[in-house]
């Protein structure tokens, strides 16, 4: 990624627990599957604070900042973690 992103741009996405970043690519919907999580974090693509990712099993915490960057698009969301409390029946 060429640019340095505001993380105020993006939008905020929600997660109960403890998160991966293949799986919150995936929940932000910054890619369509699993494998396009897989190729974007290998091939450099995607940066957690800034900093390049090429782990998809990487935790991410409350306040992370999540860019990739596709052929057709940039783009990001920010975690924010939800109250575990919160939510449960």
């Amino acid at each position: 990624m060429s640019q340095t992103h505001d993380a105020y741009q993006y939008p905020t996405v929600l997660v109960r627990g403890e998160i991966k970043l293949g799986q919150f690519l995936k929940l932000a919907g910054l890619v369509e599957d699993g494998a396009e999580a897989r190729i974007a974090i290998q091939s450099g693509d995607v940066r957690v604070n800034g900093e390049v990712e090429t782990r998809r099993g990487h935790h991410l915490a409350a306040g992370d900042v999540v860019e990739v960057e596709l052929p057709a698009q940039a783009a990001g969301a920010v975690v924010a973690a939800q109250d575990k409390s919160r939510g449960r029946r």
